[in-house]
């Protein structure tokens, strides 16, 4: 029995001309290679965000929920809230975990119960 040892999730993922992720409803299909790239190349560390940190994330289901997902695996932590939720609901969630920020899909942005520059201004974090 061989052990796996790897440093990052990026050693484990294949680069390669095969579809990782395909919506319809959405942009054109993502190959595996260009998943791999896009990880690589995401500067979390330019939002301030390394190994530990926790980016609090308010994002729809679907392939760009996956690619952003996948890119925290690999540099930060990822802490999915619950759209539905309300603004206090958001607070106390990202309180609770410490969230050094959000990163919200634009669809969230305009919703006027969440009031998120309320929320990241109540928490002193970052809106992304």
């Amino acid at each position: 029995e061989q052990a796996l040892s790897f440093d990052s999730l990026t050693e484990l993922l294949v680069g390669g001309p095969g579809i990782v992720f395909e919506d319809p409803t959405e942009r054109s299909p993502m190959s595996h290679a260009e998943l791999l790239a896009f990880i690589r190349d995401f500067d979390f560390a330019g939002l301030g965000l390394g190994p530990g940190d926790r980016l609090a994330t308010l994002v729809p289901n679907g392939s760009e929920a996956a690619v952003l997902l996948m890119s925290c695996f690999a540099k930060c932590t990822v802490v999915p809230l619950n759209p539905s939720g309300t603004s206090k609901e958001l607070v106390a969630d990202a309180m609770s975990v410490k969230a050094k920020a959000l990163v919200a899909h634009e669809s969230f942005m305009s919703n006027p119960e969440l009031q998120l520059t309320t929320v990241v201004a109540e928490l002193g974090i970052s809106l992304l």
